[in-house]
């Protein structure tokens, strides 16, 4: 089961057999430093006007990138509040367990995602993806379920970005 992991193409830095954080952490340096700005001042933007004209943030991740989605719903969603005078709207696919496991079961794990996006997005929303691999198909399956809808995406990945750098 585990041999069909997407994150199985990702590789960490090893030096005689065993997992070297001095490396990692080089690599970490020079991925931060690569971060283009203009991308992240013009997501920025796009995420403010989306809140300003009362549209909604979505975001969504698998695994650990679901906590890192859930946190940032939690983040905007109350922490965005003090510094606008009508709703924040915000919320993370994925965080209604018994909505989740329905989905799931009925139309399989791959589209949880994108399911639950075409029930509560529209256009002029904004679906922040979130996959360290790029390559979890639930999250691939969300963005091009958002491309159908005309919801504007923004995927945040790792390693070489995977098939979510190149749709969103």
């Amino acid at each position: 089961m585990f041999q069909k992991d997407p994150g199985t193409k990702n590789k960490l830095p090893q030096k005689e057999g065993s997992f070297d954080l001095t490396s990692y952490s080089n690599e970490i340096i020079r991925a931060i430093s690569q971060i283009d700005k203009k991308k992240i001042s013009s997501c920025s933007e796009r995420i403010k006007e989306t809140l300003n004209e009362n549209y909604q943030v979505i975001f969504a991740g698998n695994g650990g990138s679901h906590a890192i989605a859930t946190h940032m719903a939690c983040d905007y969603g109350k922490g965005l509040k003090r510094h606008f005078r009508e709703k924040i709207k915000v919320s993370s696919l994925g965080s209604n367990n018994a909505l989740s496991s329905a989905i799931a079961n009925d139309f399989g794990y791959e589209n949880l995602f994108s399911a639950e996006l075409e029930m509560i997005g529209g256009p002029g929303d904004i679906l922040v993806a979130i996959s360290s691999s790029g390559n979890s198909p639930n999250i691939i399956n969300a963005i091009k379920k958002s491309k159908e809808m005309s919801i504007y995406s923004i995927g945040l990945s790792g390693f070489d970005g995977g098939d979510l750098k190149k749709l969103s």
